[in-house]
């Protein structure tokens, strides 16, 4: 069943019934649960494209990391350019794209370790201790 959206506007002015929830996909279950409970004007938005020097140094999955660490506000848009600006000179370093799995080491290294103005080869030195990040 697609989803009438009519029909879910007038189910969402009355009372949402079981009945009504077992009709829904899981999809559709999705959706309305994030129109009833999302407040879209609160919500945290980032608008901004990404530069070429910073497409070609972070992966899509890594940029969305960094996008969703905002939305849940772990993270300001001074956080967010920071940490971008970090991701290029590291991965002109190490000579490799930053992936979500490194996306998420360089933020708690910013997070956590309260450095917010450290240069790559910082960043490098401490997350060199697993050796994922090595240079090529």
């Amino acid at each position: 069943m697609k989803l009438d959206k009519d029909k879910l506007i007038k189910t969402m002015n009355s009372e949402i019934t079981d009945e009504f929830l077992e009709m829904l996909t899981d999809e559709e279950r999705n959706i309305l649960y994030d129109m009833l409970v999302l407040d879209k004007s609160t919500q945290n938005t980032y608008n901004r494209l990404l530069s070429n020097r910073e497409s070609m140094a972070i992966t899509t999955g890594a940029y969305g990391y960094l996008l969703s660490m905002y939305q849940i506000k772990s993270i300001s848009g001074m956080d967010l350019e920071n940490i971008l600006n970090s991701c290029v000179s590291i991965a002109r370093e190490i000579n490799s794209i930053i992936d979500k799995d490194k996306m998420d080491k360089i933020v708690t290294i910013y997070l956590f370790t309260g450095l917010q103005n450290v240069t790559s080869g910082d960043y490098l030195e401490m997350i060199n201790t697993t050796g994922e990040f090595s240079k090529n």
